[in-house]
């Protein structure tokens, strides 16, 4: 149970374990309506294609996120780095999410701040934390611009592909 007594659903863990070892993309989830429990967002577990990189899928993500409603969200990202030796190394990383978009209640924002850390302490090994408040910071070139601040990122290399496509080519800024 979090700070602010929301419950968190076992299916949340259940979800994220699946992003975990590969068997989905992605998964969000939402404060219920209630507001007494974290759970799914239905439909949100996009399938895992090994050793395909789907950057529709990443499209596809970016559409569970609302306008005037907070999420948290798990994400399998794959990127690509090139080192100073110029090999490229293709890395994968899951990713956490927290939405608060600017148009939100301020008692959803608060009670979804307030939860976050019982979220992440349910999903053991989440290393990268990524906040999000407008559709803009979900763009593909905030994940790079972000990915690319890390300092483990920084010390390995140069990110050069994000979801298979080269970052440049990236085009899903609206």
């Amino acid at each position: 149970m979090s700070m602010s007594g929301v419950k968190i659903d076992p299916n949340c863990v259940d979800a994220y374990l699946k992003v975990k070892n590969n068997k989905t993309k992605c998964c969000v989830f939402k404060i219920s309506d209630d507001m007494k429990s974290i759970e799914i967002v239905n439909e949100s577990e996009l399938k895992f294609k090994r050793g395909q990189q789907d950057p529709e899928q990443f499209k596809q993500f970016k559409d569970f996120f609302p306008e005037d409603n907070c999420r948290y969200a798990v994400f399998h990202a794959i990127i690509a780095l090139e080192g100073s030796d110029g090999i490229k190394a293709e890395r994968d990383r899951i990713v956490f999410i927290s939405w608060a978009p600017d148009t939100a209640k301020i008692k959803s924002k608060m009670l979804h701040s307030s939860s976050k850390d019982a979220i992440k302490k349910a999903f053991e090994g989440i290393g990268i934390e990524f906040q999000f408040s407008s559709q803009e910071d979900l763009c593909s070139k905030e994940w790079i611009d972000k990915f690319q601040d890390l300092p483990n990122i920084k010390m390995a290399g140069t990110l050069i592909e994000f979801e298979g496509v080269k970052c440049e080519q990236w085009d899903d800024i609206e």
